[in-house]
């Protein structure tokens, strides 16, 4: 069982996000949040995947690839602090991530299918990693982070745009 990481270890931003999630093993938590988000892709009506719910805010096609490129950039974060890698991470324009995305070439169900690859990997990669390097930690864009939490950013991360799309798009 991997636990949620010491609310005294995190930075402001990363304990509201994993705290987005209810589960308390990390395993857990990033496949019931797998099925929470393919059942929600899946009830997006055609007409709706390129919809946006204000000027300036993301589609709902460019919103699941941001969950997927942020979830890859992650577990890259995750991998080298799994090796003990003591490089510091930069941070990343996640705009400039949307506006090159490509996803107005492809449909939802083709991001879906992307989802469903990137997060199998991430559960493969977090399953791999031994207890006694997940909380080694890192610099990544200037905060202090660990395997376990970027693990358990991921998943907080997915519950929290899953959240904005039944709010605010569906």
């Amino acid at each position: 069982m991997i636990l949620k990481p010491d609310d005294r270890t995190l930075n402001a931003y990363f304990k509201s996000i994993i705290n987005e999630a209810p589960e308390e093993d990390l395993i857990s938590a990033l496949e019931n949040v797998r099925s929470e988000t393919m059942d929600l892709l899946h009830s997006i009506p055609f007409e709706k995947e390129s919809y946006a719910y204000a000027d300036g805010k993301w589609n709902i096609k460019q919103l699941y690839q941001h969950i997927i490129d942020c979830e890859r950039i992650f577990c890259f974060r995750a991998l080298s602090l799994a090796r003990k890698e003591t490089q510091a991470f930069s941070g990343f324009d996640d705009q400039a991530y949307v506006n090159n995305d490509n996803t107005q070439s492809v449909d939802l169900s083709r991001i879906g299918d992307d989802y469903l690859a990137s997060r199998t990997s991430t559960i493969s990669l977090i399953q791999s990693i031994s207890t006694e390097v997940l909380d080694f930690e890192g610099r990544a864009n200037g905060i202090m982070v660990s395997p376990r939490i970027v693990g358990w950013f991921m998943v907080g991360h997915n519950y929290h745009h899953n959240a904005i799309i039944r709010e605010r798009y569906l």
